[in-house]
């Protein structure tokens, strides 16, 4: 099972590794999520079949799910995480149980 979150909510603070750029660790609802396993990595593009003036441009969104934990004894779950480049910001897109 899985839960979405909307943009305008799901904002959040990310720590990168150098060179590699995966997330190390990040902040959501104020608790520090350490990045225990990078599980996928890809690219999303916008929906330019719709819209001509949205063609990819080399700006896509980067995507990452990852295996993370809020602490030694807390248990650990999978994030979607993804890099806007236009926004310049993290979200946090989807959790899963």
């Amino acid at each position: 099972m899985s839960r979405s979150y909307d943009r305008s909510v799901g904002a959040i603070d990310v720590k990168c590794a150098a060179g590699a750029g995966a997330p190390e660790q990040f902040v959501w609802r104020d608790r520090l999520y350490r990045v225990k396993h990078v599980l996928q990595q890809w690219d999303r593009c916008g929906v330019w079949w719709k819209d001509i003036s949205a063609a990819p441009t080399g700006r896509d969104v980067q995507m990452w799910r990852v295996e993370a934990s809020a602490g030694r004894c807390a248990a650990q779950g999978v994030y979607d995480l993804s890099f806007d480049p236009a926004a310049g910001r993290w979200f946090l897109l989807r959790t899963f149980d």
